[in-house]
């Protein structure tokens, strides 16, 4: 029997997005949710609350592969991802979409870290945005409701599955 549910298709999806099927519009809100991310990750840089997420990157010494916003320090995808996530989320400025509430901070730190980690084309990050942003949106339809009345972080939670819909994709291939 055919595996049919939500996570296959999701994933099915999101693995054959072809970069120059993404719509125009799609593209452009990409770039400006991108943009958007790089402002609020050099804003949070010099915020206090985000120095010990950024001495930790520092000191965990890993691979240069991508860089942390506003230092010049290069390491782990993850890392880096971790880290400009936390800085893009720090002056809570960031984005808000009705299905997924803060999309910008998990997935454009992943997108650009992991690009970077494996020199992506531009077309594949701005595709990984996009798959990103559709994977939050389509699971918070159902749920960012739910998740925010009982408190509960929503953009939290479906960042966890927004964040590495599409960078896995270079690595894979």
């Amino acid at each position: 029997m055919p595996d049919n549910t939500l996570a296959t298709r999701l994933r099915t999806w999101v693995a054959d997005l072809d970069p120059a099927a993404v719509p125009p519009d799609a593209v452009e809100a990409a770039k400006l949710l991108i943009l958007d991310q790089l402002g609020l990750q050099l804003a949070g840089a010099t915020s206090p609350a985000v120095q010990p997420e950024l001495r930790l990157v520092t000191a965990l010494g890993a691979a240069p592969e991508a860089t942390v916003a506003h230092s010049g320090v290069r390491t782990a995808a993850s890392y880096a991802a971790f880290a400009n996530a936390t800085l893009a989320d720090s002056s809570e400025f960031d984005d808000v979409h009705t299905l997924a509430g803060h999309l910008g901070s998990p997935v454009v730190p992943t997108a650009l870290a992991f690009g970077e980690a494996v020199r992506a084309p531009g077309r594949e990050v701005l595709t990984a945005v996009v798959a990103g942003a559709q994977v939050m949106s389509l699971l918070g339809a159902r749920s960012i409701v739910p998740m925010v009345v009982r408190g509960r972080p929503g953009s939290k939670i479906l960042g966890t599955f927004g964040a590495p819909a599409r960078p896995q994709r270079p690595l894979d291939g």
